[in-house]
């Protein structure tokens, strides 16, 4: 999340989490997410540029959320750019709302359009924007608007709620983020809402994740293990706070980083 105007940025972060009720200042916000870079990419600096085809059956997948040309949030990303690749995007958009209509994994018709983003992404600052605004507005409010509802207090539980919801989405399908809630709230009897406890009722809902990956089979059961033990382990490690060093280890994962107001380092 690097805009040109920081002081700016920095405000709007703050005041988007206090609106929803879970208070994450720059810092956490930046750790929330670049553990969701972790699980994406395997590194800790945010991937605006990577695009493949996964064979998740989401077609191509790109940039910073992960935005894929099945789901509509690709096109999103692609209708609100206004800068100099435009035109070359624009191509696209016909292809890209038949895609997103049927939520088709084909890749046909989309020749180039890999090139295309991995150039935009690289040498316009405004596409890196865009990016960051389409995934604050599809993915990151979201999740703390459904955390606010459920009554969650702590930044790591944010930091779930948001990634589930990039891997997952927001829908209501039976692997949604919502249909994860609900299943927890059924298994805890209720929510940190209600009076459950928060620690325990993320330790549920991270479990039930593993097992949705699980049974859900293909690239998404492969990553069952490495994504939900390493939020396991944050929890287990007591850094629900997402202050100080944060480690994110399973069996695929191995990173240690501190984040500023501005950036997270190993």
């Amino acid at each position: 999340m690097f805009c040109t105007s920081l002081a700016l940025g920095v405000v709007f972060s703050t005041l988007v989490s206090q609106a929803f009720g879970i208070t994450l200042t720059p810092s956490q916000k930046l750790a929330a997410e670049t553990i969701t870079n972790i699980f994406e990419y395997d590194k800790i600096q945010i991937d605006y540029v990577t695009c493949e085809d996964i064979h998740d059956g989401r077609g191509y997948t790109a940039g910073r959320s992960g935005f894929t040309t099945a789901t509509a949030d690709a096109l999103e990303v692609i209708k609100a750019y206004n800068g100099k690749f435009k035109a070359e995007f624009n191509k696209y958009i016909p292809r890209l709302e038949q895609l997103a209509k049927t939520e088709s994994g084909s890749t046909s018709g989309l020749s180039g359009y890999c090139n295309v983003w991995k150039k935009a992404a690289q040498q316009d600052a405004v596409f890196r924007k865009t990016q960051d605004a389409i995934n604050d507005k599809e993915y990151y409010k979201p999740a703390l608007a459904l955390g606010n509802k459920e009554g969650v207090r702590f930044p790591l539980s944010a930091a779930f709620l948001y990634d589930t919801c990039i891997q997952h989405g927001n829908g209501n399908d039976k692997n949604s983020l919502g249909a994860i809630i609900k299943a927890t709230d059924k298994a805890m009897g209720g929510s940190p809402a209600s009076g459950k406890d928060e620690k325990q009722w993320l330790t549920k809902a991270i479990a039930i994740r593993k097992q949705m990956l699980k049974a859900a089979g293909g690239e998404w059961a492969k990553s069952a293990n490495g994504r939900c033990d390493a939020l396991a382990k944050l929890a287990k490690d007591g850094n629900y706070q997402l202050k100080g060093k944060i480690v994110v280890k399973s069996v695929d994962f191995d990173h240690t980083f501190t984040c500023t107001d501005v950036a997270c380092k190993e």
